[in-house]
């Protein structure tokens, strides 16, 4: 029985091995995406990444991390002494002790760690290239999607900041943080965590007719907010920030206006070809 099942296993080992992906046309009419697929035997169970049909053998290596700007290796160096100096200080006051400790340098002292930053950058830009070079076109595609993400995201958060600075309205409220605020301090527990967890619980098991109260609240707070932020869209619109408007918003703002320049072009229009009344004048008559 062990014999026959070995015999069996060894022609199927070398069925299994003589198949290729010249005797699977079919493989190709797959898509470009599946072009990495090993169609041979030999390539599934070998534990070598190596692939002679494909020269990409190994995952790309992770890019080279930008260098620190001048200020953040000024801002390492000094942070350790300005804490013992300042034991009570936040972390937003120590960054305000760095700035004003950064812009009080002379332009000597401050030369220092521009040039290192200098020779930081230049050794990055190099290696970027050599890392670039390394890939393959996939590879860069890949790089590229991710570069492209990580614009994205700054620029949005940029509109959020340039928005919170021009008077965006805050977001309505949901009930639970109405309910939150309304018994936050007289709650049991030392720290912030603690009550939120102990009122979380209150409001799970409250009943649905003592919810409906904050409820109300809510859908109140949500009106009010899809008001104020359509006045506020208007007024983007109006000064010529439509980067800031919701894209839904602000196709829809631009068809009214656009319509309603319309209208006013074509009610211009109509008055200018109109005669004027009691101006209208038959033909001349010739005077004998």
């Amino acid at each position: 029985m062990v014999s026959l099942l070995s015999r069996g296993v060894g022609v199927l080992a070398k069925a299994l091995a003589g198949l290729r992906c010249s005797q699977a046309a079919r493989c190709s009419n797959f898509p470009s995406a599946l072009s990495t697929v090993q169609c041979t035997t030999a390539r599934w169970f070998s534990k070598n990444p190596v692939v002679n049909d494909f020269p990409r053998a190994h995952p790309p290596k992770e890019p080279p991390k930008r260098p620190l700007s001048s200020f953040f290796r000024f801002s390492i160096q000094q942070r350790p002494l300005l804490t013992r100096q300042y034991p009570e200080a936040s972390a937003k006051e120590l960054c305000k002790i760095l700035g004003n400790e950064w812009r009080a340098l002379s332009e000597a002292e401050r030369q220092i760690y521009l040039d290192a930053a200098r020779v930081d950058i230049l050794k990055y830009r190099e290696m970027y290239k050599q890392y670039k070079a390394s890939l393959d076109p996939l590879d860069l595609e890949v790089l590229k999607e991710k570069r492209g993400q990580v614009k994205r995201s700054k620029e949005k958060r940029r509109q959020r900041k340039e928005s919170k600075l021009l008077g965006r309205p805050k977001r309505s409220r949901n009930p639970f943080n109405f309910y939150l605020s309304e018994h936050f301090n007289e709650t049991e527990g030392n720290t912030l965590e603690v009550k939120t967890r102990h009122l979380i619980r209150q409001w799970e098991n409250m009943p649905s007719s003592k919810k409906q109260v904050y409820l109300q609240l809510a859908e109140d707070d949500k009106v009010r907010y899809q008001n104020e932020l359509k006045a506020w869209e208007e007024q983007m619109i109006e000064i010529g920030r439509e980067d800031l408007v919701r894209e839904k918003i602000r196709k829809h703002l631009l068809k009214e206006t656009f319509v309603w320049a319309e209208k006013e072009s074509g009610k211009k229009e109509k008055k200018s070809s109109k005669p004027a009344e009691g101006r209208t004048r038959g033909p001349k008559k010739h005077e004998e």
